[in-house]
């Protein structure tokens, strides 16, 4: 974000493409502000913009809460009190070892199973971009993956931009799982119902 009307005028001209490419809904959030050469800045702002364009376009934006830092404490506490509000859809995407911003939190991190639990209380999906050997090994990545679908029964995940084969796999293992497809198509086998 770098100021109120720029980031109105964006909206505006995003869901005029949205609504001229015949998209009837788009998920809108935003994360951190990533500048070369320093740490992410993390926001309430951000969440306060993503509800502002959420109110101009209702029937258009689903609001997505992610402006808070996933390593801070208070971020649970913060996550419950805006899903107070009932006007967030969705957690995230969340980047979770993800390596384009260069970060190695692992899923199930004492805050994110706390975060998780909380959406799973107020029935909102979270989403997650992951790479599972970014920061550790392929086997660890996946294994803190699934103490975090299987210490969260009641808490809908989502695999962002893949889904492909191994994530197919634990969908069939994990019924709190689902993905999004970037592109291309779904590894065969994957439950259409949840993709």
């Amino acid at each position: 974000p770098v100021s109120k009307e720029a980031n109105e005028a964006y909206v505006d001209d995003l869901v005029a493409a949205v609504m001229e490419n015949g998209v009837s809904k788009i998920l809108l959030g935003l994360n951190a502000r990533q500048v070369p050469d320093r740490p992410p800045t993390f926001s309430s702002e951000h969440d306060e913009m993503v509800l502002e364009a959420y109110e101009r376009y209702p029937d258009v934006i689903v609001p997505t809460l992610n402006g808070f830092d996933l390593e801070d404490e208070a971020a649970p506490e913060y996550v419950r009190e805006q899903l107070q509000t009932g006007k967030w859809k969705m957690i995230g995407e969340l980047d979770v070892r993800n390596p384009v911003k260069q970060n190695t939190i692992a899923a199930d991190s004492d805050v994110l199973m706390e975060i998780y639990d909380i959406a799973g209380a107020y029935g909102v999906p979270v989403m997650l971009h992951f790479t599972f050997a970014y920061g550790t090994d392929a086997a660890n990545g996946k294994a803190e993956f699934e103490r975090a679908l299987d210490g969260n029964p009641d808490t809908t995940f989502i695999y962002a931009h893949s889904c492909a084969s191994e994530i197919v796999q634990l969908m069939n293992a994990h019924d709190n799982l689902s993905c999004e497809q970037e592109s291309g198509s779904p590894a065969p086998g994957v439950d259409f119902s949840r993709v």
